[in-house]
C-alpha cells in the first residue's frame, strides 16, 4: 500500500485506500540509527472521493410492435458513495441509420419507455442499432453502449395464392389432387389444415386430407372442385 522514500511516507498502490470499505489503515513503520531500532505504528485516515457510478455496456430487444407505455428496459447502474442516480442520452442517433431514440421512447426514472413503436419495422431493418447513454451522481458521469435489437411481430396473416384442381370419380386414397401455395410476409412457416370436410359417399369416412402442403383423397371421391377463397 505504501512505502518509504527516505523520510517521506508515499502511496505504493491506491487500490488499497477504499473509503467506502476502510476510513483509515494502520502501518508500522521502524526507525533505525544503525544501533537502535523504535517501532511506530501511523494511522493513515482515507478521505472520501466521490466516485464515477459504474455503468457497464449492456443490450436490449424492442418488440417491432411494441405498445406505447411499454417499458423496454431498466437502468441497472451503482454508485460507490450510494449516491442516487440519473439517466439521460449522451447520443439518441445510431451510426450509420437515422433511427433515433427520441422519436421512439424516453427516458423515465430509472426506464426506458416506449412513445411511438411506429419507425421500428423488423422487416426493412432489425439492426443491431448502438446508441449511448449516461449515468450521473450529479457530479460525475459514466457513459456506456446500449445494443437495440429489433424484434419480429406476427403482424400479417398468410395470403393463400389462386389455385385449383379436380380428382377423377372413384379415385383411390391417397391420391393427389394438388399443393397449397400461400405465402406469409413474416417469413413465418405455414402449415394447413381442413376446416370442413365432407363424406361424400355417407360411409363415415371424411374424404380429403392434408399431408404437409398436399391435398389428397381420404376416401373415394365422386368429383370435386377446390378453389382458393
Amino acid at each position: 500500500a505504501v512505502e518509504i522514500v527516505g523520510s517521506s511516507l508515499r502511496v505504493l498502490d491506491s487500490g488499497d485506500f477504499n473509503y467506502e470499505a476502510n476510513t483509515s489503515v494502520d502501518v508500522t513503520v521502524r526507525a533505525d540509527d544503525g544501533s537502535f531500532v523504535t517501532d511506530a505504528t501511523v494511522t493513515i485516515n482515507i478521505d472520501d472521493v466521490n466516485e464515477a457510478p459504474v455503468f457497464a455496456d449492456f443490450a436490449f430487444g424492442v418488440m417491432e410492435d411494441a405498445a406505447n407505455g411499454t417499458v423496454l428496459l431498466t437502468f441497472v447502474a451503482t454508485d460507490p458513495e450510494g449516491a442516487t442516480l440519473s439517466y439521460g442520452y449522451e447520443d439518441a442517433t445510431s451510426p450509420d441509420t437515422d433511427l433515433d431514440l427520441n422519436d421512439i421512447c424516453f427516458i423515465s426514472g430509472n426506464t426506458l419507455v416506449v412513445t411511438d413503436s411506429s419507425d421500428l419495422d423488423y422487416e426493412s431493418i432489425a439492426g443491431p442499432f448502438d446508441f449511448t447513454f449516461f449515468a450521473t451522481d450529479g457530479i460525475n458521469q459514466t457513459v456506456a453502449t446500449a445494443t437495440m435489437t429489433i424484434l419480429d411481430a406476427n403482424e400479417y396473416a398468410p395470403v393463400f395464392l389462386p389455385q385449383n384442381g379436380a380428382v377423377a370419380e372413384n379415385s383411390p386414397a391417397g391420391t393427389a389432387i394438388g399443393t397449397l401455395v400461400a405465402t406469409d410476409q413474416d417469413g413465418d412457416t405455414i402449415s394447413f389444415s381442413i376446416l370442413t370436410n365432407v363424406d361424400l359417399d355417407g360411409d363415415g369416412i371424411e374424404a380429403f386430407r392434408i399431408e404437409n402442403d398436399a391435398l389428397m383423397v381420404n376416401d373415394e371421391a365422386i368429383s370435386i372442385m377446390k378453389q382458393a377463397p
